[in-house]
């Protein structure tokens, strides 16, 4: 069974609580969208994310999604700021097939572990199956991104 981290924002949080809930239900983690203009701003946001997280869902996570540029200060901060290998969006239209074998392309040649971002688009979850279908052909394993195994 494959698992995910699901990102939101503080708004999202508070927009999509039985979400939350069937996510974190299903196995799956949640980790905090924080893009502001500097590392203060963004930390606010992580900030009121994780307190809203924690009055939506009694749960706790220190996984964000955050500007490559601020990575380190937050991660100094005790912060496990995601890191991809990968934005595999698709582009709207794309067939499942050429989808999953760009994304293929992009990650065989140097990387044994990949860390693929995706959104929450109809056109990803339309090609998703195909892509991990793909991967595991290819020897690739799913599992989910944990605080401790990020």
């Amino acid at each position: 069974s494959q698992r995910a981290i699901f990102f939101f924002d503080a708004e999202g949080l508070e927009r999509e609580d039985d979400l939350i809930f069937r996510i974190l239900g299903s196995g799956h983690s949640i980790g905090l969208i924080g893009e502001g203009r500097s590392v203060s701003a963004t930390r606010r946001l992580l900030e009121e994310a994780s307190q809203t997280l924690a009055q939506v869902a009694y749960a706790r996570t220190s996984i964000a999604l955050v500007p490559d540029s601020q990575r380190q200060e937050l991660e100094d901060e005790g912060w496990i700021c995601w890191d991809e290998t990968v934005s595999a969006i698709p582009a709207q239209g794309v067939n499942a097939n050429t989808y999953a074998n760009q994304v293929y392309k992009r990650i065989s040649s140097n990387h044994t572990r990949v860390y693929l971002t995706l959104d929450a688009s109809s056109e990803t979850a339309r090609v998703l199956p195909t892509l991990l279908r793909k991967l595991s052909g290819e020897g690739y394993g799913v599992s989910v991104p944990l605080e401790t195994r990020l």
